[in-house]
Parts: structure tokens; C-alpha cells; sequence
């Protein structure tokens, strides 16, 4: 399980620190919750409201460790795996951007992410980014997409990501070859 905070100079992307929300999550797969429409395979919204409604998805302490959001002023991350040893199993999230991309305009996309400290959850991987979309996945909860699955991303890391305490900034560039809206 992999946690992911998004952080960019002018942001594109609604709720990028998870702050907002409609209400605390009551379980696992409640990105919606925090606007984020688009969840593959049921990732998971983490928030500092519901310690006591669902201790599963608190922070710091939820199932899958301890984890304090990445600045001490914020509420709420989301959380994926990304790895599976005993099934070929990823989650993804998405979200619609306050406004296409324009095409030949290059972007510069940031967001930081940190390995779950659980025994049980914590296997490090590398290849983790941003994919850009003009396709809105909605709630997919068993399998994948298609355009999801040709396994690439206009920005990642070829970094595996180890680190559990500390948020890793990830960042890069990309000029868009399309109007991407998600």
C-alpha cells in the first residue's frame, strides 16, 4: 500500500491534499468522498475525522500502519496498492481537472508519496506516476480498463520507493499531446 499526496505550484487538480471532504470516510474506497471520482480496484481515502468513526482508514494509526499526513496542517491522503505477490492487482485513482491541458504546453507535475509501514503491506516499487486521460474511469471494482493497462504514465519514478516515513516528492515534466481532462 502505497499513500499519495499531491502538491502542485498552480494546480490543475481539485483537492489535491485530500483536505476537503463531503463527509469522513466510513470504510475502505471512499476517494469519492474527497472528490476524486475515478477509483480502480477500491483505493482508499485516509482521514484524520474518522479516528473514531473508522479507525481503519485514521491517520496516523489505520490498518495499514502509522502514517501522519505529509504536512502537520493536513487532514487526509489517499492510499493504493500497487503490488501484489499473489495476483496481478494494482488501485488506481483519478480526478477531473479544473481545466484541459493544452496541447504543445509543457507541465510540470509534482505529488509525494511514502510506503505504508505495515508488515503486512510494505513492498516497495518503482514506476509510480501520473497518467493524464481524456477518459473518466469512474468506480471500476474488479479488473481494469483497457487505456489503463498499457502500462504507462507521462511522468514516474524509476525510483523503488522504501521509504516509510518520510514523504518522497516525485516530479517531471511533459508536454501534452492532447487536451487531457482527467
Amino acid at each position: 500500500m502505497l499513500q499519495l499526496k499531491i502538491v502542485n505550484a498552480q494546480n490543475l487538480v481539485p483537492n489535491p491534499s485530500f483536505e476537503e471532504c463531503s463527509s469522513c470516510p466510513a470504510g475502505y474506497g471512499q476517494t469519492h468522498l474527497a472528490g476524486w471520482t475515478i477509483n480502480i480496484n477500491t483505493a482508499d481515502f485516509f482521514h484524520k475525522c474518522a479516528n473514531g468513526l473508522a479507525p481503519e482508514v485514521g491517520i496516523p494509526s489505520n490498518t495499514f500502519g502509522i502514517q501522519n499526513t505529509y504536512d502537520v496542517n493536513c487532514n487526509g491522503y489517499a492510499g493504493f496498492g500497487s503490488f501484489f505477490f499473489t495476483e496481478d492487482y494494482s488501485e488506481y485513482i483519478g480526478v477531473q481537472l479544473l481545466s484541459p491541458l493544452t496541447i504543445g504546453i509543457e507541465y510540470f507535475v509534482s505529488f509525494r508519496i511514502v510506503l505504508a509501514n505495515s508488515s503486512s503491506v510494505n513492498c516497495g516499487v518503482n514506476k509510480i506516476g501520473i497518467k493524464f486521460t481524456n477518459y473518466n474511469y469512474g468506480q471500476v471494482s474488479a479488473g481494469y480498463p483497457a487505456s489503463v493497462m498499457n502500462n504507462s504514465a507521462h511522468v514516474y519514478t524509476e525510483d523503488v520507493i522504501t521509504e516509510q516515513n518520510d514523504w518522497v516528492e516525485i516530479n517531471g515534466s511533459f508536454i501534452a499531446d492532447s487536451a487531457y481532462q482527467f
